[in-house]
């Protein structure tokens, strides 16, 4: 029996732990290409650990809903609706060329000023789980800040358990830019991989000249800038502001890689089971075109309507899941 199961764990897991590690995790999508070449190196320290005896045990399966911790330091404080004094309306409409798309502008009341329901500093944390065994092979935090109009927000994922053990890298996100009557507004999108201070991707928003430049590596490329676009550290939240508003999103949002549209439609409320504990959230799931990914996301009035519940599902099927443990707002 043994034998068995670490034969089943080497020819299934090994690859989809190394595709999840190094391209699911935190970023979603677009980790997924460069994910194939790195899987041997991935199976090498790890393939050890799976023949263990006590290998299957070193498995952290996604809790029960019975077994549940009721979180102790859970704080939240729900981002206040009516202090909108220091988020000042935008200054400067971006100005529209024949190349730019008016399809991904929010259809909003003008009196509607959606940055100013962002809370001026947060911590999210989640714990990712990997396929239908939930398997825990991450935690990741997103934080951020609101300076004047400026903000600051990161993301960073950190593997646990056999992700942990094939001493995979932390992977971190971060964005700058602007929070204005609109909501987020990206200036720069940076990630980082492998050595913690080396830039892997760049996305850099020029809203002057209605241009983004994508940056892998010595690649770069330049698309038309889309009002209302995004990158991938702030399209949840930015979600999570539009959502008050509609019943359908759409937004385009940039990587390093990749320039593409993202639409989201409301779904009927659901019951999430969290270590948060058991929270009423509304569904919002994206229309993936042919090969690419679907993205869920469950967004708790509760809890500053800030996402509770991230999936990914690959166009193959694989899911990755995020459960929030932990969610710090203050204004």
């Amino acid at each position: 029996m043994v034998k068995l199961m670490g034969w089943f764990l080497h020819r299934t897991l090994i690859v989809t732990l190394g595709v999840a590690v190094l391209c699911a995790f935190g970023a979603g999508w677009y980790w997924l290409m460069p994910a194939a070449a790195q899987t041997a190196e991935l199976a090498a320290p790890i393939e050890p650990a799976l023949r263990l005896d006590a290998g299957a045990s070193a498995l952290s399966p996604r809790p029960t809903a019975a077994e549940l911790p009721t979180p102790k330091n859970h704080t939240v404080v729900p981002p206040a609706t009516t202090k909108s004094a220091s988020v000042k309306p935008q200054l400067t409409p971006v100005a529209v060329s024949a190349g730019v798309s008016q399809s991904n502008v929010p259809n909003l009341s003008p009196n509607v000023n959606v940055g100013a329901a962002f809370p001026r500093k947060g911590h999210l944390q989640f714990s990712l789980y990997m396929g239908s065994l939930g398997i825990k092979v991450a935690q990741v935090d997103h934080a951020w800040q609101v300076s004047g109009e400026n903000y600051r927000l990161s993301s960073i994922t950190e593997p646990s358990g056999l992700a942990a053990l094939a001493k995979s890298k932390k992977i971190r996100q971060e964005s700058v830019g602007t929070l204005d009557s609109n909501g987020l507004k990206p200036k720069e999108f940076v990630a980082y991989r492998k050595n913690q201070d080396e830039v892997s991707e760049r996305a850099s928003f020029d809203w002057s000249r209605n241009r983004v430049i994508l940056t892998t590596g010595d690649h770069q490329e330049t698309e038309v800038l889309q009002p209302g676009s995004q990158d991938f550290a702030t399209a949840w939240y930015q979600l999570s502001l539009l959502a008050k508003q509609q019943q359908q999103v759409s937004m385009m949002v940039a990587t390093g890689k990749t320039y593409k549209k993202m639409h989201f439609s409301r779904g009927a409320a659901e019951t999430v089971q969290s270590p948060l504990g058991t929270v009423s959230a509304v569904p919002w799931r994206s229309a993936p075109q042919d090969g690419d990914d679907r993205i869920e996301i469950w967004l708790a009035s509760e809890h500053g309507n800030m996402p509770v519940r991230i999936r990914y599902t690959d166009s193959k099927g694989n899911t990755f899941d995020q459960l929030a443990v932990k969610i710090d707002l203050k204004n």
